[in-house]
């Protein structure tokens, strides 16, 4: 299985830490999926409750760039946030984080 950023990535996911774990669809389903698990001491972390969601930085090499993953509080919330979302909250998820110990 490929990592998500073959060269990019500070923290690059391989096979070895990927595992089956059961993945919900929108539709009620229950999926077996290969999901990557990696652990880090420190994550930066933040709640948006405009958006109803979690989200995480998953910094790049150098921490110059990082992903932002959006996490809806519920299983059916991701449509929601779709329509709530917009540059202003996206950049408050962005600004808004907090460096969090494990």
């Amino acid at each position: 299985m490929p990592s998500i950023s073959k060269e990019a990535g500070q923290h690059s996911l391989s096979q070895k830490i990927s595992q089956e774990t059961d993945f919900q669809t929108l539709d009620g389903k229950s999926l077996k999926i290969d999901m990557m698990r990696r652990e880090m001491k420190k994550l930066r972390y933040g709640e948006n409750k405009a958006l109803d969601c979690k989200y995480i930085h998953l910094p790049y090499t150098g921490d110059e760039m990082a992903m932002v993953v959006l996490l809806p509080n519920t299983v059916t919330g991701l449509l929601k946030m779709e329509k709530k979302i917009d540059v202003q909250k996206l950049n408050q998820c962005i600004k808004d984080v907090s460096s969090q110990l494990l």
